[in-house]
């Protein structure tokens, strides 16, 4: 019982119950974010116009980026006041964008410009597609929001909802662990209980032993 008692203790420092959203800032036109954390990418690679492809990010730690309604047509980068020459929309301006981690993140962050019909809503999901948190965006002309968990690296999907916005300037700090030719996230406690049964793997053969001498003492005495 107290050894349960400790590992969900341990567990739970492992994990916070509530993320940190934060409110940064970014300069028009400029493209200067803060914080700065991480992976950035500012979406000016390829030519303003084009369609963004879902796995366009694929090499910066982004498995895809979609539009999930179907209702505004495709992605496209468009010309841009955030940081030029793109920003990323519909063509509408409207949607729900998701963004989906390759391995997992504890820190992700959006620059969210022409904020004019809101309230935005960005969200941050596990792996299991279960929220994690959920916060308004400050209208603005261009304002920079994101979450910060506090170094638990448990954010697999960021999502922004609204009305007439385009997003740029996507951080984040994308964790994996390449093994078998698979990305598999790096679980801290994984890792822990990993560790606790390698080491009772290792205790058996000596308590096996313990036991053998234990009973050749005794045919010896007797």
């Amino acid at each position: 019982m107290a050894g349960t008692l400790a590992l969900v203790m341990i567990a739970g420092t492992i994990s916070p119950a509530y993320a940190v959203p934060f409110v940064g800032n970014t300069i028009a036109n400029v493209g200067v974010q803060s914080p700065i954390f991480g992976a950035l990418i500012d979406f000016d690679v390829r030519a303003t116009g084009t369609v963004v492809g879902a796995q366009d990010f694929a090499a910066q730690g982004i498995a895809s980026i979609t539009e999930t309604t179907g209702n505004f047509g495709p992605l496209l980068r468009l010309f841009g006041t955030q940081s030029q020459p793109n920003y990323v929309g519909t063509q509408s301006f409207d949607g729900t964008i998701l963004i989906e981690c390759i391995g997992l993140a504890s820190k992700v962050g959006i620059g969210i410009a022409n904020s004019q019909l809101g309230p935005e809503t960005v969200n941050i999901y596990d792996q299991n597609m279960v929220l994690l948190e959920t916060s308004p965006v400050v209208a603005g002309l261009n304002v920079y929001v994101g979450f910060d968990r506090l170094g638990v690296p448990d954010i697999k999907f960021f999502e922004i909802v609204g009305q007439f916005f385009t997003i740029d300037d996507l951080q984040h700090d994308c964790r994996s662990d390449k093994v078998g030719g698979d990305l598999l996230p790096i679980n801290s406690l994984s890792l822990f209980i990993a560790g606790i049964q390698t080491s009772a793997l290792w205790l058996i053969p000596l308590v096996a032993s313990a036991v053998g001498i234990g009973a050749f003492a005794l045919r010896k005495k007797f």
